[in-house]
């Protein structure tokens, strides 16, 4: 995992090793581990990237599906 600040300008990273199946359930805990991390550096704001589909579907229909 990285982060880049506003101008995407990189400032720190973190390496996590995950091994599992299937792709989606260690791409989610990744993500998981990624807002934790965000939360212990006390971000107010920020943009979090993903590359795995089913976690990109799966939380766009949970957004639209907020009222």
């Amino acid at each position: 995992m990285m982060m880049c600040d506003h101008t995407g300008t990189f400032f720190q990273e973190k390496i996590v090793t995950i091994i599992g199946n299937p792709e989606a359930k260690v791409e989610t805990w990744t993500l998981l581990q990624a807002i934790h991390w965000s939360i212990q550096l006390e971000l107010q704001n920020f943009v979090l990237e993903v590359d795995c589909k089913p976690i990109f579907d799966g939380l766009q229909a949970n957004i639209i599906g907020v009222s």
